[in-house]
């Protein structure tokens, strides 16, 4: 195997690994997104059954909405890592060729 071809396949060995973390990152996404729409629908069952007012409902979606802001500032911040690693490698394997 000659030098180009082992770069080739760093490099895309590479690319599978951080493909393979950006779809973590997006299964993480939906499944946040998916347990926060399942929590606020038993809270609001719930509340609906216990509580006199909606108070409780409206607090606990907007705790809800910012823990799931935070999440997802999270993760996009981990896109952005992944796409930045991407490029690097990108870079390198172009640099070497």
């Amino acid at each position: 195997m000659d030098k180009e071809e082992q770069y080739m396949d760093d490099y895309q060995r590479t690319r599978r690994i951080l493909e393979e973390q950006e779809d973590a990152v997006k299964s993480f996404q939906r499944k946040g997104q998916q347990l926060a729409e399942n929590t606020l629908s038993e809270i609001h069952h719930t509340v609906q059954l216990f509580a006199e007012t909606n108070e409780p409902f409206e607090h606990a979606r907007n705790e809800i909405a910012q823990l799931e802001e935070a999440f997802l500032t999270a993760l996009n911040q981990e896109k952005k890592k992944i796409l930045l690693q991407e490029e690097e490698a990108e870079r390198m394997y172009r640099k070497n060729i």
